[in-house]
């Protein structure tokens, strides 16, 4: 169970989070306390694309739907998955997406699960991120242009 788990890890930084928006971190602070992780999470305000810690797994809802129109979302991804490949990789990225933006950060997912939001449809994706190049296997790759 996640109360065991983090008791084993006691003095350990287990999650790094971040959001651009100053309320969306409000809301995270809340939720760590009540859940009583704080001390296992580093909260700070930045920008995902420019995030850089290698060898992790990032769990993210980036913006889409009524939050982003579908082209300034694809373009987000897009930058976001660049800066993944080259900054912190090798890392597992799994991302809520809006139906379609599956293959916008630059790399196929290794899984994904087609589902809903309410009315919206969307994706639940994981891509495994490496460091070079691993065409040739069923792993998240590079697209093809």
């Amino acid at each position: 169970n996640a109360k065991e788990y983090f008791q084993n890890h006691e003095g350990e930084t287990l999650a790094y989070a971040g959001d651009i928006d100053p309320e969306v971190l409000d809301a995270a602070s809340v939720a760590f306390q009540k859940a009583g992780i704080t001390r296992f999470v580093r909260l700070k305000k930045g920008d995902a694309r420019e995030f850089s810690k290698k060898d992790c797994l990032v769990i993210s809802n980036p913006p889409w739907g009524d939050r982003l129109e579908k082209e300034d979302a694809s373009k987000l991804l897009a930058e976001f998955g660049r800066q993944i490949k080259h900054h912190a990789a090798p890392a597992k990225i799994a991302l809520t997406l809006g139906s379609g933006l599956s293959k916008r950060m630059g790399f196929r997912p290794s899984h994904r699960i087609e589902t809903s939001q309410g009315e919206s449809k969307m994706d639940m994706c994981l891509y495994e991120v490496y460091e070079g190049s691993r065409e040739g296997t069923k792993e998240a790759s590079p697209e093809e242009n």
